[in-house]
C-alpha cells in the first residue's frame, strides 16, 4: 500500500497550523508569566509570605529567599576539571496482540571529563 500524498497533504498542513497557534499561545503565557514575575518583584517579601500562607497547600512553588525575586547572577567560573555523568532508560511493554512477543529495555550513560580532553560512553 502506497502513500497517497495529495490526501496527507491536508493533514500536514492542519498539523503545521495547529502548531503555529500553539507557538502563539506558548508566547501569550509566556509574556503572562513575565508580566506576573515583574509584578511580584514589585511586593515586598512580607506580602509574598502573606500570599503563599493564605494559598495554604494550593502553593506548588518554592519560598522565595531574601534575594529579590528578578535578580539575575553571573555563573561562577567553571573548575579547570570536572566531571558529569548522566544515565537516562527507557522500555517498551510487551504487546499481546502484535504477531511476536517482545520487551525491550534501553539504557545509556556517558562520563564527560570536562577539561581532560577525554568522552567515555557506555
Amino acid at each position: 500500500m502506497s502513500l497517497d500524498l495529495p490526501q496527507v497533504l491536508p493533514q500536514v498542513n492542519a498539523l503545521a497550523e495547529e502548531a503555529a497557534r500553539r507557538l502563539e499561545n506558548l508566547e501569550q503565557l509566556l509574556r503572562h508569566a513575565n508580566d506576573g514575575l515583574s509584578q511580584a518583584g514589585q511586593l515586598e517579601r512580607s506580602a509574598i509570605l502573606e500570599r503563599i500562607a493564605r494559598a495554604g497547600e494550593h502553593w506548588p512553588g518554592a519560598i522565595p529567599t531574601l534575594e529579590p525575586l528578578e535578580a539575575a547572577f553571573e555563573c561562577p567560573p567553571l573548575p579547570p576539571e570536572f566531571n558529569v555523568v548522566a544515565a537516562d532508560g527507557s522500555q517498551v511493554y510487551p504487546d499481546r496482540h502484535s504477531l511476536s512477543l517482545f520487551y525491550l529495555i534501553n539504557t545509556g550513560s556517558i562520563c564527560v571529563r570536562a577539561g581532560r580532553g577525554t568522552l567515555q560512553r557506555q
